[in-house]
């Protein structure tokens, strides 16, 4: 996130957006710039209109990827690459038993698992009913949001993401 002012000229809007540096997006969770918290940017937008008065109150979301990570609890989820389920609680009581490349183990059953695009998504809804518009500007995504290592699955096309997030509040997408 960053803190500047607003303004209605398009050269303006871009020469703050390139004197933004690390410091301006100290967001939890950034893992050094692996990747995309959307989640955590959007949780911020809204700690800072929650006791705004403005009649029109706009989000726009910037992003050069899909939400890759997550917060929860007070702790950072996802890969960094990819958009899949990530286990954030697990069972006290039962157990599963897990194999891989150095053999079996039984761990704790994971009972919740969150997606960072549903945790984002969560947000922007959360964002919507505080009567927020979003509007969201995908910067050099592609068709697949996601490194060419996902599986086919777990691919996400950045027009349907950056539309969901937008058209949950009626307001427009950019790519």
């Amino acid at each position: 996130w960053s803190n500047t002012s607003l303004s209605s000229s398009k050269n303006d809007v871009i020469s703050k957006i390139n004197a933004i540096t690390s410091n301006d997006y100290d967001i939890p969770g950034n893992t050094n710039g692996q990747g995309t918290n959307v989640q955590s940017g959007l949780a911020r937008a809204n700690k800072l209109l929650e006791n705004s008065t403005a009649k029109n109150k706009v989000v726009i979301l910037l992003t050069d990827g899909g939400p890759t990570l997550f917060d929860y609890e007070g702790k950072t989820y996802g890969t960094g690459n990819s958009d899949t389920d990530i286990c954030v609680e697990y069972s006290e009581t039962e157990t599963e038993r897990v194999c891989g490349l150095f053999g079996c183990y039984d761990q704790p059953k994971c009972v919740k698992e969150i997606k960072p695009s549903d945790a984002a998504k969560t947000e922007a809804t959360n964002l919507k009913s505080a009567n927020v518009a979003i509007y969201s500007v995908g910067f050099g995504v592609k068709e697949s949001i996601y490194d060419s290592n996902d599986t086919k699955e777990s691919k996400k096309n950045a027009r349907d993401f950056l539309q969901s997030v937008a058209t949950k509040t009626t307001a427009p997408y950019y790519l």
